[in-house]
């Protein structure tokens, strides 16, 4: 019911910085590649994501001030068993 468009991107610290930086300089947005879905107001959308290692990646929307605001988080990956 949103009115705001929002990404979902994946990514470790260094490709979040990278892509705030882009949006923030004016950049559209990563429209829609392997780790990243832009999500239009009031819609929904599907990422599909491989995790090939454990480890800790990032998540968050790039779009203006929604990371800073807190719309980002952590994603753990457990080793396979």
């Amino acid at each position: 019911t949103g009115k705001t468009s929002h990404e979902f991107v994946i990514g470790d610290a260094a490709a979040q910085a990278a892509h705030e930086q882009a949006m923030a300089s004016g950049s559209k947005g990563m429209s829609n590649s392997g780790n990243a879905i832009t999500v239009p107001a009031g819609k929904t959308k599907t990422l599909v994501y491989t995790f090939n290692s454990p480890g800790n990646l990032l998540f968050g929307c790039h779009t203006s001030g929604h990371y800073a605001a807190g719309m980002q988080g952590t994603i753990t990956v457990e080793p396979a068993f």
